[in-house]
């Protein structure tokens, strides 16, 4: 019995060592993948290690590259930077390299699968910046592109006409450069011959030299907005209001004439006539107001035959706006005098309160906006 107690008690402790030596063994095994894994993961978040390389361009007034090289050095542990001068060889040999067309140029070597960058390219061993805008040095020929010149031709007569000038800082705000901005006024003999060279028709306008293409974006929304290729130049023209370049007259400039019913307090605001042209792009050089019980007033009434008060009277040169004969059946008619009458109030949409001439009765406009709106057609429907 003693015997057979002891063979089990050995055979129970030698089972127990295994299973601990088994154990041991899985456990070992299992911190070992354990520790790579961990190693693995440290190795991967770890900041990529780079050298940044940069190379300068003969421009002073190219391409900026400061913001981007900030960020490069927030994001990036950068162990080394080499800043080459353009015609170094190192320089030379790393353009041919990583095949770069533009300078200023940016590239990244080192740990660069560990990064993804906007703008970057992977060329060879190297994430090669792309981003590079005008103005830059063109690295084949040298020219330095996208430094726009402009002449912007205006007539201080015209104080309703656009001022290109304003345009022209908008495109600067928007990222062109420019060199220079020559402002001339129509009057002047430079003003005859450069209109006379690229046949324009409208004053205000502005010439932009063949530089603009840089910058395509732009470029695409001028085209867009009238500009037009002349030769290796762009000329924009102005829209209404503009002077005819042949005559010097002056085109788009009308005349409001509101008429008004001091005896209706719930009527709508008269004034209402002048916020929807100024919307719609026609320039009021001047503005009166009569009340419908007034000489005038009364005088227009019979004079049109008007049956509702309020209501707007547009004279002048409304023949300039294209857009605006074809739209106007849905909002009045045109007299023999060439006069604009409103009288279609539904188009001002339901709540309109107005006074019926032929009644004396004060009427709510229940109708529904007619279709389209008084507003110009879509360019290009």
């Amino acid at each position: 019995m003693t015997q057979t107690f002891e063979k089990v008690l050995f055979f129970c402790v030698g089972l127990l060592v295994a299973v601990i030596l088994v154990n041991s063994f899985f456990l070992a095994s299992s911190a070992s993948k354990l520790n790579a894994r961990l190693n693995e993961v440290n190795e991967l978040t770890k900041p990529a290690e780079v050298e940044l390389l940069t190379i300068s361009s003969i421009c002073m007034d190219c391409y900026n590259l400061t913001g981007l090289t900030s960020g490069l050095r927030n994001a990036l542990r950068i162990v080394k930077e080499s800043p080459l001068s353009r015609n170094s060889v190192d320089a030379k040999e790393a353009i041919k390299q990583y095949e770069i067309k533009k300078l200023p140029a940016v590239i990244i070597k080192g740990d660069v699968g560990k990064i993804s960058a906007q703008n970057f390219k992977n060329i060879d061993d190297a994430l090669v910046f792309q981003g590079v805008g005008a103005p830059y040095e063109d690295v084949l020929t040298g020219a330095i592109i996208g430094k726009v010149s402009a002449i912007v031709i205006g007539d201080e007569n015209c104080k309703e006409c656009f001022d290109y000038s304003n345009a022209v800082d908008s495109l600067k705000a928007g990222g062109v450069y420019f060199k220079n901005v020559e402002e001339i006024d129509f009057s002047s003999t430079k003003a005859n011959e450069i209109i006379n060279k690229y046949s324009i028709k409208k004053i205000p306008a502005v010439i932009m030299s063949t530089d603009l293409k840089a910058y395509p974006a732009i470029l695409q929304s001028l085209i867009q907005a009238g500009a037009k290729e002349a030769g290796s130049d762009y000329v924009l023209e102005s829209n209404v209001p503009y002077v005819d370049a042949s005559t010097g007259e002056t085109r788009g400039l009308v005349e409001l004439t509101l008429l008004s019913d001091k005896g209706c307090a719930d009527c709508y605001d008269v004034k209402l006539h002048g916020q929807i042209l100024q919307r719609m792009g026609l320039a009021v050089s001047g503005e009166k107001t009569f009340d419908a019980s007034s000489t005038e007033g009364k005088e227009l009434i019979e004079k049109y035959t008007i049956t509702s008060v309020p209501t707007s009277i547009i004279t002048g040169d409304v023949d300039a706006y294209d857009f605006f004969k074809q739209i106007w059946t849905q909002a009045g008619s045109i007299e023999e005098d060439g006069a604009y009458v409103f009288r279609h109030l539904s188009v001002l949409g339901p709540g309109i309160k107005y006074k019926d001439l032929k009644t004396g009765k004060i009427i709510e406009n229940k109708q529904p906006e007619a279709p389209g709106g008084l507003e110009p057609p879509v360019e290009g429907a």
